[in-house]
């Protein structure tokens, strides 16, 4: 029984492949990105509403749970709301957002004009581009956490530990590639 659980070990390191860990690694890096492409200083985008919650039906709900927004021209975004009892909780989460905007009303659809970036408005947008970049790390903390747990399944040490290494490796490059996206969108958000 002894020989059989170690070939069962055996078999499991030989399952266990870095290179499947390159797709999880890749959504991550996806999903940075696209939300990058919601943060544009100097123009009206559909997304750049995205990370904003509103306080409706006794509950905080993301803003696209409530309406779908749409950019009119590069300065305003037209946010139409599903529900036109929360006209007035959507465009409050407008107002106190980070991003210094100033909506309006008309009918079931809320205007938000966007002024050209301050500095101030500037220095938001990077808090923002941080915050998203800090919650890919988390994301790609937990894989490696994932990974490291499935390693603790291999018998041999020494095989284990080369494998950890690399491992550590992978996530390593991983996290300072996401520091690297972080660095490069703030550079472009206060150009």
């Amino acid at each position: 029984e002894d020989a059989s659980a170690s070939g069962d070990g055996e078999d499991e390191a030989e399952d266990f492949d870095i290179g499947a860990l390159d797709g999880q690694r890749d959504a991550v890096f996806e999903s940075l990105q696209i939300d990058f492409a919601s943060i544009r200083p100097n123009r009206a985008t559909p997304g750049m509403l995205d990370h904003l919650e509103v306080l409706a039906y006794g509950d905080k709900m993301p803003l696209k749970h409530l309406a779908t927004c749409n950019a009119r021209d590069v300065s305003t975004l037209v946010v139409s709301v599903f529900d036109p009892q929360t006209i007035q909780a959507v465009e409050k989460a407008i107002l106190q957002s980070p991003l210094g905007l100033n909506p309006s009303s008309e009918g079931e659809e809320i205007l938000v004009k966007i002024p050209t970036p301050t500095e101030e408005s500037r220095q938001e947008m990077c808090k923002i581009v941080r915050s998203h970049s800090e919650g890919r790390k988390v994301q790609l903390r937990k894989l490696r956490q994932k990974a490291m747990q499935e390693l603790k399944q291999v018998d041999d040490k020494d095989e284990r530990k080369t494998l950890e290494k690399q491992v550590d490796k992978f996530f390593d490059d991983a996290v300072a590639k996401v520091q690297d996206l972080c660095t490069a969108k703030e550079r472009d958000v206060m150009a």
